[in-house]
């Protein structure tokens, strides 16, 4: 028990204990054991009052031979009351116990009364009743009858019986002593309760002239209009009452005034009454905070008004709904139309005013059109009924967003789920699944995309559309390899692209292009040509409107030389001359490939000054070309075909010590080398020259000319047969016998591959490997095998032969091992750690700008998907800059960049990255990248920025429901950071109600609503509803006169 509550006991009832001692009629001088337990008690020293009484109990009668049983009961009742103001386990029990086993003695109503006076001290009323009703009231002193009506009056009124408490005042409120004004107050307010105004305000007129309670009259006088009906006197009466110093409840009064100003709609009037109240109390109740909000929404003030609706969002009843569909109104007034649409959503799941909940639903249907949540306006506006006078403004909106939006898989859907489709319908059908085609064709995801294309040209009822469709059937078969098929399904796509203007993307001189490439494929090359004229004529035709640079500039490039190479291959020497010059004036990457072959053209056409010239260039203005090697070898048989040996033998040495172990003309250099000393008469030279080819990796057609020419040497001009004899010995794969058969066995395989038949070419190269292990075609035997496996999609095996020569060091075929290795380890087995091993190498030995930057981009990958950072930030770096990048391998390097550099801290970089491929990308990186943008913001406390950035990145995404969905999880907290539960809310709901597919995500959204809600609970300002069995008092005072 609080001590203060002991002392007040004590002071109540320190007499009650003397006046018991007294009634024992003991000569206490005889008694100093119980003396010492009264005097203990007295000075509230209980537990010592304790110890005495149980000493006194056990010595019984043998103490005093006066020793009676009345004193034996009154020690016992000392030491259980000294028990109860202890607060030991079960002591009032234990004193009404032994109260009621010794009735009807007299000590028992003073033990009764001790306890209730216990009781209603600590505001247990149920039980101060309980035990006020045992005490004999005759047994009492007048001022302990006074005492106890009072308090069981005041427990009764407390815990609502009014008329009980009505009944226990009516006996003592006339008594004049410390209880007369609380009585009189007490029962004036149970008149009050009770709705008997007129008893109430006399009883109020009794204690008017008592200090302690006349300053609370004036509110329970103006509570008394109020309830009356009375505006008119509350007023009067109110504004007077607050202008006096002494006048307690000000602020209640003051609520009092505002309500009967707002009853009487004078809005002007009540604000001030009702701001001051507010500021003024720490929790409102409902009716509060809505007649607050709604006189400042009635004064257009807007801004304030919704801050007071929003404290009763959350309400779920008819006033909520109310409260929420003005809440709207003010943000639409505001404009804030995010927060409007949130307040009308909730207006909408409410069914207390229907018309109300039609309005709000197509409100925020519209509204969530206008801010771009396709998918939360698609899934509210189907819901807009017939019978709603909204629903003819609802249909074209409808339209509108299947037609725009970017969430095809949500509009898919919900057209599929309509029974019959309208015209209208079905051309916004049809042009969905072939966006739906699109996006998973741009996500790699090929065979969903056909079919999706599929169902779009299946509707066939808009030619555009069904053109579209066709041109990425005829695409994808192109990209597939069957070239065939693309062929023919190009043509469909002419005949129906034939007179419309189609996007740049799938336009006619795109189909062109690709459709010459089809052609090539099948060594047609008159028709190859002439699609890539047209593609040419196209591309310039429609260059002012084609928005993609890749397009103007590499597109037409490799069409024009392509359509050289077309006219090349026809001996139109003039055409190509003319596509290949075309070509270099662009001075676009690769434009060295168009000057080496208008230099076999001038030498083709019997210009070898202008071949050499040419050539030259290629040397001089693009020094790091893969063609190098090729200029400088034919450089250096130009030389030779004018008779000028000298510069020929020079060239050929440049060839040979700038490109040893990295250029297959090497071997073919050494050759003409020889050639050169033999005809010089130096055969000692050409030996030298021949014996180095076999040291450097040569291909069987090398070897033997390089043998013949040994052979010559040492047979027919030096006449040294034995030492002819021991270099072949020095060359065991070179033996004589050996050596036809090694050919033989060769030959026969390598006929089975030139023949397709792929399966018979590995069992014949198996067979010739299992016989000459190191024979002079092993190279050509595991890199052809491997090329036969692969086509026969056996990718493991040919895998192991690619590495077989790529083991063997630099040769005609190191290049293309580590190309065809890596890409077999990334697509087929997935080893990425093996890719980007040879991703890597292939980057730094590739003569061919165009491998090279292919080897990096696959090193990147690689390096992404092995998590090797510093590799991702290196390759990612060079890929972004290199000149052979597409604008989508641009942004996808930078993205991988951006990703890697998050991981790593660098937040400033990441950002960078992200917001460039955010900005461009309209892939699932560009997605993540736009919310990753506005994550960084988030992760640096920029929540002004992070908020602009997640709300472009929703209504970008719509494509991409995940991302929307973790935007908007985002955005919750983002709000939640800024103190906006109300939206935080709404965001979280959002993502329950509309991406429930994904249960990671809607585990996380339930998780952050409670703890919204939690949030919410803990800031309301709503004052919550108190015990519905006591009221919540002021306390005047209820024991002490003024």
């Amino acid at each position: 028990m609080n001590m203060r509550y002991l002392l007040l006991i004590i002071s109540m009832n320190l007499y009650s204990m003397n006046l018991l001692a007294q009634e024992t009629y003991l000569d206490q001088s005889k008694e100093p054991l119980f003396h010492q337990i009264t005097e203990a008690y007295d000075n509230a020293l209980y537990g010592r009052a304790i110890d005495l009484a149980n000493d006194y109990l056990a010595q019984g009668r043998q103490l005093n031979q006066d020793h009676t049983p009345t004193s034996e009961t009154l020690v016992n009742i000392i030491s259980r009351i000294s028990a109860v103001h202890l607060e030991r386990d079960g002591a009032s029990l234990e004193l009404e116990n032994y109260a009621l086993s010794i009735n009807p003695d007299h000590l028992t109503d003073k033990a009764f009364f001790v306890l209730g006076n216990y009781f209603y001290n600590e505001k247990e009323y149920d039980s101060a009743i309980h035990y006020f009703d045992q005490v004999n009231e005759l047994q009492l002193t007048d001022k302990q009858f006074t005492e106890a009506t009072f308090k069981q009056a005041y427990s009764y009124f407390v815990t609502k019986d009014f008329n009980a408490a009505e009944n226990k005042l009516l006996q003592i409120k006339d008594i004049r002593d410390i209880y007369y004004y609380p009585a009189n107050y007490y029962y004036g307010m149970t008149k009050y309760y009770k709705r008997d105004y007129d008893a109430a305000i006399k009883s109020y007129e009794r204690v008017s002239s008592s200090s302690q309670y006349k300053a609370h009259i004036p509110y329970y006088i103006a509570q008394i209009y109020f309830a009356q009906d009375k505006m008119t006197e509350l007023v009067s009466y109110g504004e007077k009452a607050i202008v006096k110093p002494e006048t307690k409840k000000i602020k209640e009064i003051r609520l009092l005034l505002g309500q009967a100003y707002f009853q009487q709609a004078n809005y002007s009037k009540a604000l001030p009454h009702l701001k001051y109240y507010e500021k003024n109390t720490e929790k409102l109740t409902n009716d509060e905070f809505y007649q607050l909000a709604f006189t400042q929404y009635q004064l257009g003030q807007y801004a304030d008004a919704k801050e007071n609706f929003k404290e009763l969002t959350n309400l779920n009843d008819k006033q909520g709904q109310l409260v929420n569909y003005y809440l709207a109104d003010c943000y639409v007034k505001t404009n804030d139309l995010n927060s409007a649409r949130t307040a009308f959503k909730k207006v909408s799941q409410m069914p207390f005013e229907v018309s109300m909940q039609e309005e709000a639903l197509f409100n925020y249907g519209k509204l969530s059109a206008e801010l771009g949540h396709d998918r939360e306006a698609i899934n509210t506006l189907i819901k807009v009924e017939e019978t709603s006078p909204h629903y003819e403004a609802s249909k074209p909106i409808i339209n509108d967003i299947l037609v725009n939006t970017e969430d095809y898989s949500n509009a898919i859907n919900i057209i599929e789920g309509i029974p019959t489709l309208t015209p209208e319908l079905k051309v916004t059908y049809q042009a969905i699944t072939l966006n739906k085609g699109l996006q998973l064709y741009n996500e790699n995801d090929k065979g969903a995309a056909k079919a999706m294309f599929d169902k779009s040209m299946a509707i066939d009822v808009n030619r555009a559309s069904s053109a579209r469709g066709q041109f990425w059937l005829a695409t994808m078969l192109h990209e597939q390899n069957e070239y065939t098929p693309s062929l023919q399904a190009y043509e469909k796509y002419f005949d129906l692209s034939n007179g419309l203007s189609m996007p740049t993307a799938s336009s006619e001189y795109i189909a062109h292009y690709n459709q010459g490439y089809n052609y090539l494929q099948q060594d047609d090359y008159g028709q190859a040509e002439y699609h890539f004229k047209n593609a040419i004529v196209g591309i310039n035709s429609n260059r002012e409107r084609i928005k993609d640079e890749y397009i103007t500039t590499r597109v037409l490039t490799d069409a024009l030389v392509r359509a050289g190479d077309c006219a090349f291959t026809a001996n139109k020497y003039d055409d190509a001359q003319s596509y290949y010059d075309q070509a270099i004036d662009r001075k676009q990457p690769g434009y060295d490939y168009s000057l080496y072959q208008k230099a076999l053209i001038e030498g083709l056409s019997g210009r070898p000054y202008e071949k050499i010239i040419t050539l030259e260039e290629i040397l001089e203005d693009v020094p790091e070309s893969e063609y190098v090697d090729d200029a400088l070898f034919q450089l250096g048989d130009v030389y030779l075909s004018i008779g000028n040996t000298n510069s020929a033998s020079s060239t050929f040495t440049d060839l040979i010590e700038t490109h040893y172990g990295r250029s297959p003309l090497v071997n073919a250099a050494f050759l003409k080398k020889g050639l050169i000393s033999y005809n010089k008469g130096d055969m000692s030279e050409a030996l030298k020259f021949y014996k180095r080819i076999f040291v450097n990796n040569p291909a069987p057609k090398e070897s033997q000319a390089a043998l013949l020419a040994i052979e010559e040497i040492y047979i027919d001009d030096l006449k040294k047969g034995d030492d002819y004899f021991a270099f072949l010995e020095s060359i065991p794969e070179y033996k004589i016998t050996d050596f036809k058969k090694d050919s033989l066995s060769y030959i026969i395989a390598e006929n089975q591959f030139s023949n397709s038949n792929y399966e018979g070419a590995v069992d014949g190269f198996t067979s010739y490997l299992n016989k000459f292990a190191t024979g002079t075609h092993k190279l050509d035997a595991h890199y052809i095998r491997g090329e036969s496996l692969s086509i026969l999609n056996r990718y493991g095996a040919a895998n192991a032969d690619y590495e077989a020569v790529i083991k063997e060091g630099f040769s005609n075929y190191y290049e293309s091992a580590l190309r065809k290795a890596a890409i077999i380890n990334y697509n087929h087995i997935q080893d990425f750690k093996q890719s980007y091993k040879y991703y890597d190498i292939l980057s730094t030995v590739s003569q061919s700008p165009e491998i090279t930057y292919e080897a990096q981009l696959g090193a990147l990958r690689s390096a992404f998907r092995t998590q090797k950072d510093d590799a991702v930030l290196t390759y990612g770096t060079q890929v972004y800059g290199s000149p052979y990048n597409t604008n989508d391998e641009k942004l996808s390097a930078r993205y991988y960049v951006a990703k890697v550099s998050y991981k790593k801290g660098m937040k400033d970089r990441a950002l960078t990255a992200f917001d460039e491929v955010g900005r461009n990308a309209t892939n699932n990186q560009g997605a993540e990248s736009r919310y990753m943008t506005a994550k960084i913001f988030y992760d640096n406390n920029e929540m002004e920025l992070a908020e602009v950035a997640i709300n472009n990145a929703n209504e970008k995404n719509s494509a991409y429901a995940n991302w929307v969905a973790k935007g908007l999880l985002l955005l919750s907290d983002i709000y939640i950071k800024n103190g906006d539960l109300f939206n935080a809310r709404a965001a979280t709901e959002a993502v329950v109600e509309n991406f429930s597919s994904d249960k990671d995500l809607l585990s996380e959204a339930n998780q952050k609503l409670s703890k919204i809600k939690t949030l919410e609970k803990n800031q309301s300002r709503i004052k919550t509803k108190s015990n519905p069995d006591q009221l919540e008092l002021d306390t005047t005072g209820t024991n002490r006169n003024d």
